[in-house]
Formats: C-alpha cells, sequence, structure tokens
C-alpha cells in the first residue's frame, strides 16, 4: 500500500489507520500546525455510494462548530481523491478509558457523559443524526475534553442516503428503527447515549450475550 507524502499544502508525517478512507497526521505547511487528515482510497472511489457518503460528511461536519466536537478545518480534492483536514487530537478514545478503567471517580464519569450530551443537543439542533455514537467515536484529552468524532454515516433529518431496508452503524448501539432501516429521527441517537452513558458510568455493557 503506497502511502502519499503530500496532500495539497499538507506534508504526510504518519499513517494512522483506516479502512474505505486512510487518516494521517499531517502538518500543515502554511499554518505550520498539525492536522489529521483523512482521504477516500482508490478503491473507495470507485464506489459513488461511499464517495458521496465521504463528501456527505465533509460538508455537515464543516458547518459544525462546537467546543465537544472535533473541527474541521479544511476540505478538497487531491487526484480526483476527496480529503478532508480536521483538527489532530491528543489522548485516546473512551473506548480505551472504558478498557483501562481510566474513566475516573463518579463526578468525571458524568462529565464525561454531559459533554457528549451537549454535542448531541448541538448537532440535533442543526437537524443532524449523527447515527454511530459509541466509545470508539468519542475522544478525551489529557484535560478531560470530550469531543464527538467520525460523521461518516451521520445524516441530514429526512434526507435519505441509506437504501430502504439497509442499516448503517454499529448494532450494539442501534436503536430497533435503525435495526429495521426505518426512517430516523434524533431519538435513534438518544437510545445509543443511553447505552454509552451506562457504559460510561459501570465499565460494561447493559446487555451481555448473543441476544
Amino acid at each position: 500500500m503506497e502511502h502519499p507524502s503530500r496532500v495539497g499544502k499538507y506534508e504526510i508525517e504518519q499513517f494512522l489507520g483506516g479502512g474505505m478512507s486512510h487518516v494521517y497526521r499531517a502538518k500543515d505547511m502554511v499554518l505550520g500546525r498539525r492536522v489529521a487528515l483523512k482521504i477516500l482510497t482508490e478503491t473507495a472511489l470507485g464506489d459513488a455510494e461511499s464517495k458521496a457518503r465521504f463528501l456527505q460528511e465533509a460538508r455537515m461536519a464543516s458547518n459544525i462548530k462546537h467546543e465537544n466536537i472535533i473541527a474541521v478545518y479544511d476540505f478538497g480534492e487531491e487526484q480526483g481523491r476527496p480529503f478532508i483536514v480536521m483538527e489532530f487530537l491528543e489522548g485516546e478514545s473512551l473506548r480505551e478509558a472504558i478498557k483501562k478503567g481510566d474513566t475516573g471517580d463518579f463526578t468525571s464519569r458524568m462529565q464525561i457523559a454531559l459533554q457528549v450530551a451537549r454535542a448531541l443537543d448541538y448537532i440535533h439542533s442543526k437537524k443532524i443524526i449523527h447515527r454511530d455514537i459509541k466509545p470508539e467515536n468519542i475522544h478525551i484529552d489529557a484535560t478531560g475534553k470530550v469531543k464527538l468524532m467520525d460523521f461518516g454515516i451521520a445524516k441530514s433529518e429526512g434526507v435519505q442516503l441509506t437504501r430502504a431496508g439497509f442499516t448503517l452503524g454499529t448494532p450494539y448501539y442501534m436503536a430497533p428503527e435503525q435495526v429495521l432501516g426505518q426512517q430516523l429521527t434524533p431519538q435513534a441517537d438518544v437510545y445509543a447515549f443511553g447505552v454509552l452513558l451506562y457504559e460510561i458510568l459501570t465499565g460494561a455493557k447493559p446487555i451481555s450475550g448473543d441476544t
């Protein structure tokens, strides 16, 4: 797998991971700041639906400005491949913090939950449904600041990006209507937040096993 050394004004420093899109740590050579750069892979570029979702994420995220949501600085195309430039976050995901038992005392855990709730309240006020609220998509820095990330399958209320009967999301956190592929409202995110809240407070999922 060949990685680019530069994308526009961004110098690539390190490959961080990814599937249908690759994420890199990069440096903005004009402003001198470190950023995260997400670019659609050539494989995904050939899939019209994947490209449409990526562009939707770029447009949607670039219009979101909130202290508890990852900031998007720029987006564009490099040799026909769309890319998104975001703030580079130090720290760890909420999933990692839960695994290590590093979410603090009850008050600290409630502060994490409160920040997630504020982020959700904000996007819902903008008529946006995240659709993938889970510990892996929540970042915590060394100061306890929480950032909601990954708007890759987010959608505006009333906009249909998913084929009827086809579901997107992480099954464990999906509301029943999301599992059934029905039209969603912000309540689907609220359901996922309820599961998340239980995990934050107890360190375990509310339901275990296959059912």
